[in-house]
């Protein structure tokens, strides 16, 4: 299995029996690719990784569609999209001056087709996945979804 983490930072992710790509803006010990998230096509091949991780980090990346898009790119089929955001009314939502998009619980339903969110904008993005878990705590709030690419 091999899995990209997005945004790894002081914090790189591991899963047994996997080839984890830790990939940040800056380079650290265990960072492997050094990648600004914003500037787009991001560099990998399509249909590439059977998992991509964006844990806390699609709050500091300014079009969210587009990157939803290169997640979908590169996600092979049936690949599963793990995200971790802070939502309103979370103050980090706004207190990070690095935070660029705010988002809600059903912000993600855009890129579902089986949501009303999803049907009434089919038309605005190719990026298509299925939700297979969501949801949110109380202390933050913070949304956990688990998506897979519909290809």
């Amino acid at each position: 299995m091999k899995i990209l983490d997005l945004g790894s930072g002081r914090r790189p992710y591991q899963e047994e029996n996997a080839e984890v790509i830790h990939l940040d803006i800056v380079k650290l010990p265990h960072i492997e690719i050094v990648h600004d998230l914003n500037k787009f096509p991001w560099p990998f091949k399509d249909n590439e990784f059977d998992k991509v991780r964006a844990v806390h980090i699609l709050e500091h990346i300014w079009d969210t569609v587009k990157a939803m898009e290169e997640i979908y790119r590169i996600l092979k089929p049936k690949g599963i999209l793990y995200i971790e955001v802070p939502i309103f009314p979370n103050p980090c939502c706004y207190r990070d001056p690095t935070h660029k998009k705010v988002f809600e619980k059903d912000t993600f339903d855009f890129f579902c087709p089986d949501t009303p969110l999803g049907k009434e904008n089919e038309y605005c993005t190719n990026a298509r996945f299925k939700i297979k878990d969501k949801s949110t705590d109380t202390w933050g709030p913070n949304l956990y979804l688990t998506l897979e690419a519909i290809k």
